[in-house]
């Protein structure tokens, strides 16, 4: 009965509530430093040197998934993508690797399903914010015709794919303007426009469809604000933008973005989108979830 008593006055003073979230609070910070000790034994060198029995085994599972022939799993400590994965696997390594690559040959092989199905036949293609090589390394086996470049504000990230995939990089700021690229067939840009502020967010995409040849098309990925799973963020606004981003969280990483006025979290709607496009001669269609499961997609085609 004493007991009982007990617990009614503590959970009507709120203190079972506190004793609630402080114990989410320590269980929380125990997992961060679990997981940046395991990342720092992880990154002693700049290139991780995933274990032999882990890189095989994976490759296998993923060319035989996904029709390739084979996998360069070279991975920099830098790459927050996959800082990620090891984080949400809770430091399983082999499915934080195959969860990373899975991601980015399934990405690769939509795109080249998106351009079969709008007969879009790529001779230069541009991986526009192409981070550590997570879908770019798959491109040329999906497009082996083309010539594939990369675009990047991570000059580290520039070097890493020059050095193990031997794509030409090209390095521009948050300024639109600073883009100095040749014309393109296809533009790539996965969780790119997801994480832009709306003072480049429109001047982005028009860059982007300057640097296209006529009939060429830019692909990217977006977070639709009419997504019910983003009400309780957006409200179902046309445009929404937080200051916080899968780099601000790692930002131990040296060159993860960490200013959030440049880099956050962004959710639009489909007006928004076609309210900036009725600007261009383009023509688009809304792709859904068709090239990644996370974000939605468009394409739009230059007249």
């Amino acid at each position: 009965m004493f007991n009982k008593l007990k617990d009614y006055i503590l959970l009507k003073l709120g203190i079972t509530e506190l004793r609630h979230n402080l114990a989410t609070a320590e269980k929380n910070l125990n997992d961060r430093f679990d997981f940046l000790g395991a990342y720092m034994n992880l990154t002693q060198k700049e290139d991780i040197e995933i274990d032999p029995a882990i890189a095989s085994k994976v490759a296998t599972k993923l060319c035989a998934e996904y029709n390739i022939d084979t996998i360069n799993m070279a991975t920099h400590k830098n790459d927050v993508m996959f800082a990620i994965h090891v984080f949400g696997h809770r430091y399983n390594l082999e499915n934080a690797v195959y969860t990373n690559f899975r991601i980015g040959a399934e990405t690769a092989l939509n795109l080249k399903r998106i351009c079969e199905e709008y007969k879009i036949a790529p001779q230069k293609i541009l991986d526009f914010g192409s981070g550590y090589g997570r879908v770019s390394r798959f491109l040329k086996q999906k497009f082996p015709e083309s010539e594939i470049e990369i675009s990047e504000v991570k000059s580290q990230a520039l070097d890493f794919q020059k050095r193990h995939f031997g794509f030409k990089g090209i390095f521009h700021s948050q300024d639109a303007e600073s883009l100095n690229c040749e014309k393109q067939d296809l533009i790539l840009a996965v969780s790119v426009f997801s994480h832009l502020p709306k003072t480049t967010f429109a001047p982005w995409l028009n860059k982007l469809i300057q640097c296209l040849n006529s009939g060429g098309a830019l692909v990217f990925t977006f977070n639709n604000s009419e997504d019910p799973k983003y009400f309780g963020v957006t409200k179902n606004q046309n445009f929404v933008y937080q200051q916080v981003s899968e780099d601000s969280k790692f930002a131990f990483l040296s060159d993860s973005i960490k200013d959030t006025n440049d880099y956050g979290h962004t959710f639009v709607t489909h007006q928004y989108l076609e309210d900036l496009l009725s600007e261009n001669d383009v023509s688009y269609h809304f792709l859904g979830k068709s090239l990644v499961q996370s974000q939605e997609s468009i394409i739009i085609i230059k007249n």
